[in-house]
């Protein structure tokens, strides 16, 4: 699946570096389909089709951002640009855990694509 998903990551990215399919709450129809198409230029037989494949990975993306930059937002944390991993001495992140009942962003996971 990581080659799936590199994959996708280029295609979703490239698409984006114009302003063509953004919209004001995410993304202009028929994009995900064109982000389809663009994907079995990358890897041809990929069974990733947009919906649910592509469509439920772009929103899983977004939740998960969303959540990177609320914590690296917080005092005693960063962000390793290098590693792409979230920064946080042991004890900062015990207490964090402590008062956030659900936490799945892991500090030791590289986060690639962000």
């Amino acid at each position: 699946m990581a080659t799936e998903e590199d994959a996708l990551i280029k295609c979703v990215v490239n698409e984006l570096v114009g302003d063509k399919w953004r919209a004001e709450n995410g993304f202009r129809g028929g994009f995900f389909n064109h982000v389809e198409k663009e994907l079995q230029k990358f890897l041809p037989g990929t069974t990733l089709k947009a919906n649910p494949h592509i469509d439920s990975k772009v929103k899983y993306w977004k939740v998960t951002w969303a959540k990177i930059v609320d914590i690296i937002g917080l005092s005693g944390f960063g962000w390793d640009d290098v590693n792409k991993r979230i920064v946080v001495e042991k004890d900062v992140w015990e207490n964090y855990e402590k008062v956030t009942s659900k936490i799945s962003i892991s500090t030791s996971n590289a986060l690639s694509q962000y």
